[in-house]
């Protein structure tokens, strides 16, 4: 079962809001099985943002050694949540969930 972000956080009027990676994280959490691994594409979607957006906030969240990854086929990649993940000891991201893009 997919959840998306959208359906959990409030929706906000004006400009789209940015995509923290916490948004990422709390997607990934929604699975029922967190073990299974995510493609950048099934992030994007969950989190309503663009595939270079996901993607991006993938590998920030890689060098916080908070997801793991793997490449996959010739230009294909995975990624999963490390054991370390919980979401009541995380550190949230500068951003705040309600900055809007410029």
């Amino acid at each position: 079962m997919t959840i998306l972000l959208a359906d959990v956080l409030t929706t906000m009027p004006g400009p789209t809001r940015k995509t923290t990676r916490d948004d990422v994280i709390v997607a990934m959490q929604a699975r029922d099985n967190k073990r299974e691994p995510w493609t950048t594409k099934e992030i994007a979607v969950a989190v309503d943002c663009s595939h270079s957006t996901a993607y991006n906030r993938l590998r920030e969240l890689k060098t916080q050694n908070r997801v793991k990854t793997k490449s996959v086929g010739s230009s294909g990649r995975v990624w999963w949540l490390t054991e370390t993940v919980d979401t009541h000891s995380r550190t949230p991201d500068r951003r705040s969930m309600h900055e809007v893009e410029s």
